[in-house]
């Protein structure tokens, strides 16, 4: 259901591909035959400082590309929007994800959240939770970050892992 970019900076946190990965199976069971996403950066092994990123460094972070229409895979991030995006597949994706309850917050480029929006009121989902998703305020998970018009930076909630990071032999 997935392409890596790199297998060397796919170092992540249990919670983080499990989430990755339901979400990937969500579009799949509601797209039979969707082409696999493409997924660049989580972290490097071990941790520590990711060249061309901020955040990366403890396998809390992912790249995540998006759904393209026509059913066309993608083995880089390409720029998306109303031509080339495949809306419905894309908002699963992110609907699993936010579902999931262990996102922080999800940098996406303003126009796709814009789309997104649009297709899930279509889809039934109620105003006002898309009100808050989508809210342009420090609340709201989905935040405008430029850069993020080809990719979706997701932050994940890592209680587990984060605990067993401070567990020591003692304990």
């Amino acid at each position: 259901g997935y392409l890596l970019r790199d297998q060397e900076r796919s170092y992540a946190t249990p919670e983080a591909i499990a989430t990755v990965l339901d979400a990937i199976d969500a579009v799949r069971e509601r797209h039979p035959d969707t082409c696999d996403i493409f997924i660049g950066d989580f972290s490097r092994e071990g941790g520590g400082p990711l060249n061309m990123h901020r955040s990366h460094q403890n396998g809390r972070d992912v790249d995540l590309g998006m759904y393209a229409k026509g059913n066309r895979p993608l083995d880089t991030f390409v720029s998306m929007n109303d031509e080339n995006l495949d809306v419905a597949k894309t908002w699963v994706l992110m609907e699993s994800l936010l579902q999931s309850q262990h996102i922080q917050y999800i940098f996406l480029d303003r126009r796709i959240q814009r789309l997104l929006h649009q297709h899930a009121l279509t889809q039934g989902v109620d105003s006002s939770l898309l009100e808050q998703l989508f809210a342009d305020d420090r609340n709201s998970p989905i935040k405008h970050v430029r850069g993020h018009h080809d990719h979706i930076h997701v932050r994940f909630y890592t209680p587990w892992s984060t605990m067993a990071a401070r567990v020591g032999e003692d304990d």
